[in-house]
């Protein structure tokens, strides 16, 4: 193969890799669209109460974060599916750090693990003592 048709192909090849894996997040994205509320909550190794009250709303690329009808909190997230587990990262509207996590669909349920504010992304789905991360399983609202 000629060198320049070798490296036509690679182009070729890399662009279809990168809309692949654009693709997957936007496909992702369109899965979170909706409201969804708590099943299960665990922060630092304990069920957490406190977090099965929240809903969980995404609209386009916003997520609202409700812990009573009075109370909520706004911001941004974006997606990274192309690390396992797959990765969220919210940016609050009203704080300078980033909220970063993880999330995998199970079924009709959503897993999020996220760490503290301007702290680690978690690695696993799992809370441990002195973490304080959050693992929720979410389970999509109906209409």
């Amino acid at each position: 193969m000629r060198p320049r048709a070798w490296m036509v192909l690679t182009a070729g090849l890399a662009l279809a890799a990168g809309a692949q894996k654009q693709d997957s997040a936007a496909a992702d994205r369109v899965k979170l669209q909706g409201t969804w509320v708590p099943i299960f909550a665990e922060r630092n190794g304990r069920p957490s109460e406190e977090f099965k009250r929240f809903t969980f709303t995404f609209d386009g690329d916003t997520l609202i974060i409700k812990k009573s009808p009075e109370e909520s909190r706004e911001g941004t997230f974006k997606l990274d599916s192309t690390t396992t587990p797959r990765q969220i990262t919210i940016l609050p509207v009203d704080f300078k750090h980033t909220l970063k996590g993880i999330y995998a669909f199970d079924g009709d349920n959503l897993k999020l693990c996220l760490g503290d504010l301007g702290k680690d992304r978690p690695t696993e789905f799992a809370t441990r003592q002195g973490s304080q991360s959050v693992l929720i399983i979410l389970k999509r609202e109906k209409p």
